[in-house]
């Protein structure tokens, strides 16, 4: 699996960087988590972040995106993103 890691430039915890389904970036938490939405596959040699399917990924770690979990993550949202809230 390719990987690029790296740390928040808020919070400081470790991320892994990946792409989505319609090409865009995304930080993701580094570790798997119970409570997460997501999963990482390989896809042209590169790490997709996409929906956890229940039926079709029951046995993937799931991950949560690092924009759910990080305490600064309106620092880093779009300008987009924030007027649409």
């Amino acid at each position: 699996m390719r990987l690029t890691l790296s740390c928040c430039r808020s919070c400081g915890v470790s991320i892994q960087w990946c792409v989505t389904e319609k090409g865009e970036r995304i930080p993701m938490d580094e570790l798997p988590h119970e409570d997460g939405n997501m999963v990482i596959v390989i896809e042209n040699h590169e790490s997709v972040a996409r929906q956890h399917l229940p039926l079709l990924d029951a046995d993937l770690p799931r991950y949560r995106s690092h924009f759910a979990t990080c305490p600064q993550a309106d620092e880093h949202r779009t300008r987009t993103t924030k007027k649409n809230r």
